[in-house]
């Protein structure tokens, strides 16, 4: 039996409708395995999503939620679900969903999300899921379509034959051109009764701030670097942390197997870039940053950084 997951409708990528007929079946779910990994579900052959950072911290179903969600497979699903090829628990459910958060804090506020309502059993065979959009849809839809094709723009302009570290600097060094830092939230009034309530809007923490509006903090820095790494193709997590008593991100990179850390906040020195935070270690970080989270997902640690960029070239 099929566990079931509703989902809202969403931007879809990485589709294949190609079957493969000749591919092995998987003994514990009974899906087919194609010979380069990907999964084959419902006529469609499911990328698995096995470069994402913490993939391996999840379970086989969990992994196969992960697929689906990351995919976006389903975007106009009738009464918005789709089938899991196995059965799969809340824990399972929500550590691919906490990691799936994490992995797509790049657009912090996505037009669609997932969630689910089980009952007390550990494992069940029918999973509901509600739609789960924080904000007005309509507008929510044409900001991330806004964004993310703004994103592609830019790092589609980067010179051909960069190596990653060199598409790193470019990346950081178009946001300190075009980005200005702004640490306010914007704020707003609204009559309730005989009461005015001012409150505030995380407006500038998204990869829209930064890239359409020009302006953001340091969660908008960290998310348009990570949008951009994305699009040029660089595996890049957001890190949540602290900078004495204030919270703080930024991103780490992978670049060669090694991870390295990137402030593009800090390379911000009134539009002029500064390296002195580029692709450093763990050890160099540490001195002014405390890394928290891997974009507050509770499960995956943070990876080791080590040792800097620029003393493993210099030894070489």
């Amino acid at each position: 039996m099929s566990a079931i997951i509703i989902v809202s409708a969403a931007g879809c990528e990485q589709r294949n409708d190609s079957p493969q007929n000749d591919s092995p079946q998987n003994a514990e779910s009974g899906i087919t395995i194609s010979s380069d990994g990907a999964w084959m579900h419902d006529g469609l052959e499911i990328r698995r999503c096995s470069e994402i950072y913490g993939y391996d911290k999840l379970t086989q179903a969990g992994q196969m939620a992960f697929d689906l969600m990351y995919g976006e497979y389903y975007p106009e699903a009738e009464n918005n679900t789709f089938l899991l090829p196995t059965l799969i628990s809340a824990d399972e459910f929500y550590r691919a969903r906490a990691l799936y958060q994490a992995a797509t804090l790049r657009y912090k506020h996505l037009p669609w999300g997932y969630m689910i309502y089980t009952g007390p059993a550990k494992k069940t065979d029918t999973i509901h899921i509600d739609r789960n959009v924080s904000y007005d849809p309509e507008i929510t839809v044409k900001q991330y379509n806004e964004t993310k094709g703004k994103a592609v723009e830019i790092a589609s302009a980067m010179p051909p034959g960069f190596t990653d570290k060199e598409k790193c600097l470019y990346i950081a060094e178009h946001l300190v051109q075009n980005v200005r830092y702004n640490k306010e939230r914007l704020r707003f009034e609204t009559d309730i009764g005989e009461i005015t309530v001012s409150a505030q809007t995380g407006q500038r923490t998204t990869t829209y701030a930064a890239l359409i509006e020009g302006e953001a903090n340091c969660v908008g820095y960290s998310a348009a670097f990570a949008a951009l790494a994305y699009e040029a193709g660089i595996n890049c997590i957001i890190v949540s942390g602290k900078v004495g008593e204030n919270g703080h991100a930024w991103n780490m990179v992978q670049i060669d197997g090694d991870w390295y850390h990137i402030d593009a906040t800090w390379m911000d020195n009134n539009g002029k870039l500064d390296e002195t935070y580029f692709m450093v270690d763990d050890q160099q970080i540490s001195k002014t940053h405390e890394p928290v989270s891997y974009a507050g997902c509770p499960f995956v640690p943070l990876p080791a950084s080590g040792p800097s960029f620029y003393s493993s070239q210099s030894a070489s």
